[in-house]
């Protein structure tokens, strides 16, 4: 069984917070607060960005002194890199973990997703799919309590990327009913 992303699994083209919060997507109430947050959270994707959303990849679990060079490097050895963008604290200027990777092609990315999986930086593996945040639409990014991933000990786990896919619903079947009772 193939990990899909939220968009190649079909279950649909927008982000639905109750979906991303359950695990087989059958949720109907929202089980924590983030969820309550996201499907009251009104985001709207930055408009100043020049990169393509389509040709763009998502990188997280970077190390804090992740380089753009080092992350140019890895990934043209892939596919050609247009820009590498590392998100850092506007204050602190350290890394917060992730970055976007715009390739020169749209065709490379699925390439890159197949051919970069696992890929570690300073010895720590990667998170590596397809930018969503201006692709999606209805998208809420974590800090708004949608988003992918969350930790289990939060109570907070968010399903549908390649990280963590859903599951097939479980179908209950009742024994009185297949034994005429």
């Amino acid at each position: 069984d193939q990990k899909k992303s939220f968009i190649q699994s079909g279950v649909s083209d927008e982000y639905d917070p109750l979906k991303a919060g359950s695990i087989d997507c059958t949720d109907l109430r929202p089980h924590d607060r983030g969820i309550c947050r996201a499907l009251e959270a009104k985001h709207i994707p930055p408009k100043h960005i020049k990169s393509k959303p389509r040709r763009s990849i998502f990188v997280g679990r970077l190390p804090l002194n992740i380089s753009e060079d080092e992350l140019f490097n890895a990934f043209d050895r892939v596919a050609s890199v247009r820009s590498v963008k590392v998100v850092r604290d506007i204050v602190t200027g350290a890394c917060q973990g992730y970055a976007f990777v715009e390739l020169k092609h749209e065709r490379d990315v699925l390439r890159v997703l197949r051919k970069c999986k696992g890929i570690s930086f300073d010895g720590k593996e990667a998170l590596i799919d397809r930018e969503v945040g201006r692709s999606l639409k209805g998208w809420v990014p974590r800090r708004l309590g949608g988003g992918w991933g969350g930790r289990k000990e939060a109570g907070q786990l968010r399903f549908g990327c390649v990280d963590r896919p859903w599951k097939r619903p479980i179908r209950v079947h009742k024994r009185e009913e297949e034994e005429g009772y």
